[in-house]
């Protein structure tokens, strides 16, 4: 799809940039917003960037998960911090699945349900 990560970001901005000459309120004020929730405060902002790649890779947004990743980046975090942060947040979401799938057969056994996600992968 993307030749490159700066491929992506050149077409997010077009886009951005699109969205904002609308005049459509809603746009600016979302990037107010979310300009807001991103500051530092009791987290640090590296700690929120870090949140938003978890919830990106949920929301399977791989937009999200490039723009959270570069901003992690920028706001401190280490490599390893997001890697670990990626497999955290893979490791949870298997885990909904894997029990959403003994709900669903009919087995959520304590002792099914006690199984590490590693059993699955």
């Amino acid at each position: 799809m993307f030749e490159s990560v700066e491929e992506f970001r050149d077409l997010r901005k077009k886009y951005n940039g699109k969205m904002f000459a609308s005049g459509v309120p809603i746009f600016r004020e979302f990037e107010e917003m979310e300009g807001r929730a991103l500051q530092s405060g009791a987290l640090d902002r590296k700690y929120k960037e870090l949140i938003g790649i978890a919830t990106s890779i949920v929301s399977s947004c791989c937009g999200c998960i490039e723009y959270h990743t570069g901003a992690a980046q920028a706001a401190g975090a280490t490599r390893q911090e997001i890697m670990e942060t990626m497999e955290q947040t893979i490791a949870f979401f298997l885990q909904l699945f894997r029990i959403y799938g003994l709900l669903r057969a009919g087995r959520p056994k304590k002792e099914q349900a006690a199984r590490s996600h590693r059993d699955y992968i």
